[in-house]
This record gives C-alpha cells, structure tokens and sequence, in this order.
C-alpha cells in the first residue's frame, strides 16, 4: 500500500500559487484563460450538453485548464462539417439559384435540417 501511494504521489503535479497583497489580505494571482476567437452555435450548443451530461467533467476540464481548448476543437470541427454537408446537399438536391423562390426556400430549409441533426448526432452530442 504503501509503494502504491508513493507511486500516486509521484505523479501529482505541483501547483504554485502566487499572491499579491490587498491591504490586509493575501490574494491568489490567478488567470482567467480568454477565447481565441468567439462561439458560434455548435460551441455553444455543446457547452450545454456537457453541462448536462456532467457537471463534474465540466468543472474538472476547467481546473485541469481544457475547457475552452475542447469545445473550440469541436467548434471548428461542426463548423466545418456544416459548410462541407451544407454544400454536398445543395448539390445533390440540385438548389441552384434558377428555382423558384418557395421551391429554393423548402429546399434550403430541409437541407438546413439534415445538416444540424447529422452535427448533434455526430459531433455534438458524441
């Protein structure tokens, strides 16, 4: 038992916090990570189904500092999806711009559709 938790103690990284003084109290320095770039729908829309599947994972993602990293990834990753589908669809419906208006719109609007459920299926909610 012993070895055991020598071994687990070895792995433990340390953390070194610094402090500045506010009058007659010491507080930690601490960080707040900012984003890169802002979220878009998808990273929005999985910051909620982490939240609901596990608030614990979420908190720990945040202390271990992987939070915003994670759900930028996958952020970019349905971005890019959605612009990839979006068009593969656009194609094999064949919407071309010579349709008629409400024929282009139901078209659009299904294919709009398919993207976003192929997104939380696939990425979302994996």
């Amino acid at each position: 038992l012993k070895k055991k938790e020598e071994k687990n103690m070895k792995n433990i990284k340390k953390i070194e916090i610094t402090y500045h003084r506010e009058g007659d109290y010491l507080m930690p320095n601490l960080t707040v990570k900012t984003l890169s770039k802002p979220l878009t729908r998808w990273g929005k829309e999985r910051i909620l189904y982490m939240k609901n599947r596990s608030k614990l994972w979420v908190e720990s993602l945040i202390v271990r500092n992987k939070f915003w990293d994670m759900v930028l990834a996958i952020q970019d990753e349905a971005d890019m999806m959605e612009k990839k589908l979006t068009k593969q669809l656009m194609e094999n419906y064949n919407v071309t711009e010579e349709l008629k208006e409400t024929e282009w719109v139901r078209l659009t609007t299904q294919i709009q559709a398919e993207v976003e459920k192929t997104i939380m299926e696939e990425i979302i909610c994996k």
